[in-house]
């Protein structure tokens, strides 16, 4: 079973952020890939092919993990955090520092999948995100960014404000 975090940065007592769980964190996983292989099958049922059902099984394998990237990539960028699946699991990816989520930062978390993958079915990412108490993944640590509960996070995050230090209520992004 999981421990709860009450809050994810020990440096800033105001920061309620609470990391997603393993299990939000892979059933919007699931959901996504789920979107993604059926976004590739549709597709390939119309476009020509000479080769055998298993050949073509192969090739929607190909392309899946190029999809991926590209559908994380916009729906991270355009939904600010989300995708299909973290929306239904109520998980967003947000900046550590409270800056607005941005494409270098989109970018490095999902071309740093590959690492996570590795050896086998993201085994270094589960690795990576039991061993810290942000339950930050590889590319996370590289972009920067954490994948929290949405109900954790207040309106002015989700509204695409960034917290500065004018506004008491708010944690301080000094350091």
């Amino acid at each position: 079973m999981e421990n709860e975090i009450s809050e994810i940065d020990f440096e800033n007592p105001n920061d309620k952020r609470v990391p997603a769980t393993l299990t939000q964190r892979f059933l919007a996983f699931f959901i996504d890939r789920l979107l993604c292989f059926l976004f590739l099958f549709n597709l390939s049922y119309f476009l020509p092919t000479d080769s055998y059902y298993f050949f073509s099984i192969i090739r929607l394998c190909e392309q899946m993990i190029p999809t991926v990237i590209i559908y994380h990539v916009i729906f991270e960028l355009c939904w600010n955090g989300l995708t299909p699946g973290k929306k239904i699991c109520r998980i967003r990816v947000v900046k550590e520092n409270y800056e607005p989520l941005n494409i270098e930062a989109v970018f490095t978390r999902n071309f740093l999948r590959f690492c996570d993958v590795l050896p086998a079915f993201y085994i270094t990412g589960i690795i990576a995100m039991l061993k810290n108490k942000k339950r930050q993944r590889t590319g996370d640590f590289s972009a920067g960014t954490l994948v929290v509960r949405e109900e954790s996070i207040g309106n002015e995050i989700l509204n695409e404000q960034i917290l500065s230090n004018d506004n008491p209520d708010l944690p301080s992004t000094a350091t």
